[in-house]
């Protein structure tokens, strides 16, 4: 009789610790989209869906790269550009050396049409061609 009760006992701990743990806001990622619940909750996303906006890109990975997870319109790149924090707060200030230069967009090797203030943190070399 006695181990029935234990493989039972040992089943209901199995079950009932993950609930705890959300219920508590301990590491628990419910979705695995890689983003914890309680940042989850913090960013507006849902802790029970992976894709929260439904641009088919996990919350956790818009979050790594840069985009927003609430936002279907602002997705990564597909050549796994991330964007930068500073990209939004960026002012032109002219086109010599050490200014900020205008945002534009150009499309990358994959289609993706980049901004270039999205990589306002990192050094950009801009390759050009022309055939006459």
């Amino acid at each position: 009789m006695e181990r029935p009760l234990s493989l039972l006992l040992l089943f209901g701990v199995g079950c009932t610790a993950p609930a705890l743990d959300a219920k508590f806001g301990d590491e628990t990622d419910s979705d695995g989209d890689g983003l914890v619940d309680a940042d989850e909750f913090a960013l507006g996303t849902d802790p029970d869906v992976a894709d929260s906006d439904g641009d088919g890109t996990p919350d956790g990975l818009e979050v790594d790269e840069g985009s927003d997870p609430t936002d279907p319109a602002d997705k990564p790149y597909t050549g796994g550009w991330g964007r930068d924090a500073c990209r939004d707060s960026l002012t032109a200030t002219g086109n010599d050396v050490g200014q900020v230069t205008d945002n534009f967009a150009l499309a990358d090797q994959h289609g993706d049409t980049v901004k270039l203030h999205d990589f306002c943190a990192r050094a950009v070399l801009l390759v050009n061609a022309a055939f006459w």
